[in-house]
């Protein structure tokens, strides 16, 4: 079984058993609350906690996505399939200034060819 089929069947465990969110919103503030405590063990330095909070997090929002009855497995294939095709178009647009690479590049100047790349696509 896979690890997303596992998230469905536990799911389906906690529905059979009334154990639901009452509307998206809670999930979303959920999902809010994991990331706040992923901060926390990010400056604990604690890596075990780290993995645990992240996995939480990973967990609550593929949880959204099985409330809004969306096929988790779609999800991540059109979240990578954009990710990829805004990088790429991102490099494109450093080359054409002549960056060959983003490394050595602050977050701020990477995010500027983000962002020309996400408006060019929409």
């Amino acid at each position: 079984m896979d690890l997303i089929e596992k998230l469905i069947k536990i799911e389906t465990k906690a529905k059979k058993h009334d154990f639901v969110y009452e509307n998206y919103q809670q999930i979303i503030d959920q999902i809010k609350s994991e990331c706040d405590e992923v901060a926390v063990e990010v400056e604990k330095n604690d890596r075990d906690a780290l993995k645990e909070e992240l996995g939480d997090v990973i967990i609550a929002a593929m949880a959204l996505a099985y409330y809004l009855n969306c096929d988790i497995k779609e999800c991540m294939e059109l979240a990578l399939d954009k990710f990829e095709t805004r990088l790429d178009k991102a490099l494109e647009f450093a080359e054409n200034d002549g960056i060959t690479s983003f490394k050595g590049l602050s977050m701020d100047e990477i995010l500027k060819y983000w962002k020309i790349a996400k408006n060019s696509l929409k």
